[in-house]
C-alpha cells in the first residue's frame, strides 16, 4: 500500500496509534486490511 497524500498518512498514523494503545498489533494489521479497499478504491 502507497501513501501518497500527507493527510491519508497523518490519518492512518493517529489510528494506529489509538489502536497500539488499546487493541495492540492484532487491532492495527485488522483495522489496515479493512481500510486497504477503500485506499485502492481512491
Amino acid at each position: 500500500m502507497v501513501f501518497k497524500e500527507k493527510k491519508t498518512y497523518r490519518f492512518l498514523k493517529g489510528i494506529i496509534g489509538l489502536l497500539r494503545t488499546e487493541d495492540g498489533k492484532e487491532g492495527v494489521k485488522s483495522s489496515l486490511e479493512k481500510c486497504e479497499p477503500i485506499y485502492l478504491g481512491k
